[in-house]
């Protein structure tokens, strides 16, 4: 048995004895009952903030999980830009290594069809 069929047990049991108490007793009971359930609601409400965690869960997780969606977006396309731009700056140091250890003359660097070399040998 678990707490709630327990709970229901007893409240049946209670119940049923309670039909044989006299009628003045039963409505003092039942005013009882309820002076217990306002005190218990009221008590529920003061201590609200102690579930502050399940408050926040309920009402930020319909717009949380889209902003974690689009924080790991933003994300990726940060770190996949940063790595194009490392490997530019590595072919460009690569094609500045190997014009500077090649033995082209100077006037080599100043025709306009280098210029159009160095664009073809890139890719």
């Amino acid at each position: 048995m678990n707490e709630q069929q327990i709970a229901l047990r007893i409240k049946n049991e209670l119940d049923l004895a309670s039909r044989e108490l006299p009628t003045s007793v039963q409505t003092r009971l039942h005013a009882a009952r309820q002076l217990a359930l306002q005190k218990q609601v009221t008590q529920l409400g003061l201590l609200s903030a102690a579930g502050i965690g399940r408050v926040l869960d309920d009402h930020l997780r319909s717009w949380a999980t889209p902003l974690a969606s689009a924080v790991a977006l933003a994300l990726l396309v940060a770190i996949g830009s940063h790595m194009t731009a490392v490997q530019q700056i590595d072919e460009i140091e690569e094609l500045d290594s190997a014009l500077l250890s090649d033995d082209l003359p100077i006037d080599a660097y100043l025709d306009s069809g280098f210029v159009a070399w160095l664009r073809d040998s890139r890719g």
